[in-house]
């Protein structure tokens, strides 16, 4: 996982391309999970707040291996995918219109 947190915190075209053609398919599913699970939330914004989400796992991965960048009561694996769960899961609930 820190590798692929890495892969896209140090872009370089060659690795982007290996990890598009290799998660494509996965992504394409995954948002289309989104979509039908959300129906009234825009393209657009669905595609933004998959992101956000995205960034927020991949940041996470790229701060849990440092430990200087840590709180004293570190979480151990299942709190934090249970932190980030909850944290996206509000994102991705929020009506369009709270943000305008």
């Amino acid at each position: 996982m820190r590798l692929m947190a890495r892969c896209h915190s140090e872009p370089n075209p060659e690795i982007e391309k290996i990890m598009r053609a290799r998660f494509q398919r996965m992504t394409g599913r995954f948002a289309a999970a989104f979509a039908r699970t959300l129906p009234g939330l825009p393209r657009e914004e669905l595609f933004w707040r998959l992101n956000f989400a995205f960034g927020a796992l991949i940041h996470t991965l790229l701060i849990s291996s440092k430990e200087d960048s840590l709180p004293q009561k570190k979480l151990n694996a299942d709190e934090l995918v249970q932190q980030l769960v909850a944290f996206a899961a509000a994102g991705m609930k929020t009506p369009p219109e709270k943000f305008q």
